[in-house]
C-alpha cells in the first residue's frame, strides 16, 4: 500500500494519533482533519485513495461531511467509522454512497483488510487490459469502469458497479447474496447487515428508467431482468 493516501477525519485526538500511526506503519501516507469543515477543504486541493470518515463529529457531521465530498469526489472510496449501535448511521451513510462502514473503535487488521480490500477494487481502474462485455442492453467498460444501460452510462459508486457487474454476468440467475458479498465487496455478508440491501436499492433508482430491474427473489438472492 506504499504511496497510497488516506484522509482520516476524526475528532477525536487521540484516537486519530493512534490510528495514524498503525496505518502509517502500514505504508499509508495519513492526514487528518479533526472536522468535517476542515475535511472538505483539505479533499479540495489533495487527491487521496481512500477516507476514513467518523459520523459523531462538530460542527459538520460525518453524514454532511461525506454529503459535500460526494459533491466533489463521486468516486473516492469512504468507509464510515460509527461507534453508534443503531444501524441508521450506516444505511444512511451507505445511501449517500459510502462504500463500507464499520464500527468505532475498530479491531486493526479487521480496517486494514477492508482498506486493502477498497484499494485493490480502485486499482483496477488503471489496469492496462481492455475489455468490454455487452449483454442485451447492458454494456460494460472493464478499463474505464463504465457501465452502459441502453448505450446511457449510469452513475455507479465503486461497490454499485462491482454488484452491477456481478448480477450482469448473470442474467437471469438468481445470485445469493453471499457470492454477490464476496465478489463484488470481497468479504462475508454477516447475519442481518444490510449493507448490500442498500446498495442494491441505491442501484435500482439509478437503473429505474432505463427498463432493467433487479428483483429480490425471497430467501436466495437478486436477479438482473432485462
Amino acid at each position: 500500500m506504499n504511496n497510497k493516501k488516506l484522509l482520516l477525519v476524526d475528532d477525536d485526538i487521540e484516537f486519530s494519533e493512534l490510528l495514524s500511526t498503525y496505518l502509517a506503519g502500514e505504508g499509508l501516507e495519513i492526514v487528518v482533519a479533526h472536522d468535517g469543515n476542515e475535511a472538505v477543504a483539505i479533499a479540495q486541493t489533495s487527491v487521496f485513495d481512500v477516507c476514513l470518515l467518523d459520523v459523531m463529529m462538530p460542527k459538520l457531521d460525518g453524514i454532511e461531511t461525506l454529503k459535500q465530498l460526494r459533491q466533489t469526489h463521486p468516486n473516492l472510496p469512504v468507509i464510515m467509522l460509527t461507534a453508534k449501535s443503531e444501524p441508521i448511521d450506516r444505511i444512511l451513510g451507505l445511501e449517500l454512497g459510502a462504500d463500507d462502514y464499520i464500527a468505532k473503535p475498530p479491531e486493526p487488521r479487521e480496517l486494514l483488510a477492508r482498506i486493502k480490500a477498497i484499494l485493490r477494487r480502485a486499482s483496477q481502474t488503471t489496469t492496462p487490459v481492455v475489455e468490454s462485455f455487452e449483454k442485451d442492453k447492458i454494456h460494460w467498460d472493464k478499463q474505464k469502469r463504465i457501465f452502459y444501460i441502453n448505450q446511457k452510462p449510469i452513475d455507479l459508486t465503486g461497490i454499485e458497479y462491482e454488484i452491477l457487474v456481478v448480477l450482469a454476468e448473470n442474467p437471469g440467475a438468481v445470485v445469493p447474496k453471499d457470492t454477490i458479498s464476496m465478489q463484488a465487496m470481497h468479504k462475508k455478508l454477516p447475519p442481518f447487515n444490510r449493507s448490500l440491501d442498500v446498495h442494491i436499492s441505491n442501484i435500482r433508482k439509478k437503473i429505474m428508467d432505463e427498463d432493467v430491474e433487479i428483483k429480490s427473489v425471497r430467501g436466495r438472492g437478486y436477479q438482473l431482468s432485462v
